[in-house]
């Protein structure tokens, strides 16, 4: 992730779970999944929970924090299978390492540089824009973009 990942490498925040995707024994993928953002307008009004609701359950929203292929690694379909397959798997994992299943994993997808289209064909939504800020430590909120 440090090397190839455009956000880079840097510890996530909460309950995280990383995976590594193979062919054989050649690496070809890398996931991460951990905690999903306090706030996020767009999701938060597409679930329609109430402040209090929100409190009680945003612990079951999961955030695909990175999904890398590997350089030079060219499989037709590849990004779409592989988060298919983990999105079944996860579950269970989380629910294994943290004691209870998620029941929403959501991502955020730059669309200057990527379409989305391997997580659409896994089945993500899309809900609309973030509005580009990140949490950063006690500080608050920076916006990104």
């Amino acid at each position: 992730m440090r090397e190839h990942h455009p956000l880079g490498y840097r510890k996530l925040p909460g309950r995280r779970i990383k995976y590594l995707a193979r062919v054989g024994a050649q690496p070809v993928a890398a996931l991460s999944f951990s905690g999903s953002p306090p706030k996020l307008e767009v999701r938060d009004r597409w679930i329609g929970w109430s402040p209090e609701e929100k409190k009680i359950h945003r612990s079951r929203l999961v955030n695909n924090s990175r999904f890398l292929i590997l350089p030079g690694v060219r499989i037709k379909n590849l990004a779409s299978h592989v988060l298919g397959q983990t999105l079944r798997r996860l579950p269970g994992d989380w629910e294994e390492r943290f004691g209870f299943a998620p029941w929403l994993v959501e991502s955020f997808v730059d669309p200057a540089h990527y379409s989305g289209a391997s997580y659409r064909a896994a089945g993500f939504l899309r809900l609309g824009q973030s509005k580009g800020f990140s949490k950063k430590g006690r500080v608050g909120y920076v916006h990104h973009g």
